[in-house]
């Protein structure tokens, strides 16, 4: 569960809810097997981290441009590769396509 930026643990079986990370934002979390993977708030931009639940770490990855962020990572289902995505430019672009038919 995640609310006041922290993600928490609750057991299945009830019982308290315990903080295990801090500094976590809802929208850029993505579960993984045995895990979390997981975009840190920081002042300085943001870091790409992962959640251990067994070994209850926390891993740095790679920083990310906050700014140029744009949204949750994802995880392929094999758990081999994580997808962020990260905007190099801020433009619009509109084309024309000719002789489309």
């Amino acid at each position: 569960m995640i609310r006041e930026g922290a993600l928490f643990r609750v057991p299945t079986t009830g019982g308290h809810e315990e903080k295990v990370v801090e500094g976590v934002n809802w929208r850029d979390v993505a579960p993984a097997a045995g895990g979390v993977y997981f975009v840190s708030i920081a002042p300085e931009g943001g870091r790409l981290e992962y959640f251990d639940y067994e070994r209850r770490t926390r891993t740095f990855i790679r920083k990310l441009n906050r700014a140029k962020f744009g949204g949750a990572p994802a995880v392929s289902p094999d758990g081999r590769w994580l997808l962020i995505d990260q905007s190099d430019q801020v433009a619009h672009e509109i084309l024309l396509v000719e002789n489309f038919r």
